[in-house]
């Protein structure tokens, strides 16, 4: 689930975004390319100095994570 809050410049990934590229992509259950593409669609679209709380590690921004999210 994302928690997007423009008025705070902010946006809570959980593991769908880590500080270096797209999150919990190793496990059996997830997809991705799945995930790739709704990082891509949904929070690579934000400003880039929304800052990235993500669900495990340290916290990013948008524009640092655009290079790290592969373009197919």
């Amino acid at each position: 689930m994302l928690a997007v809050r423009p008025f705070l410049d902010a946006v809570f990934t959980g593991d769908t975004l880590f500080h270096g590229g797209p999150g919990a992509t190793g496990r059996s259950f997830s997809d991705r390319p799945t995930i790739e593409v709704s990082v891509r669609d949904r929070l690579l679209t934000l400003p880039g100095g929304t800052v990235v709380h993500t669900g495990h590690g340290q916290d990013t921004t948008i524009a640092a994570e655009r290079p790290n999210v592969p373009v197919p």
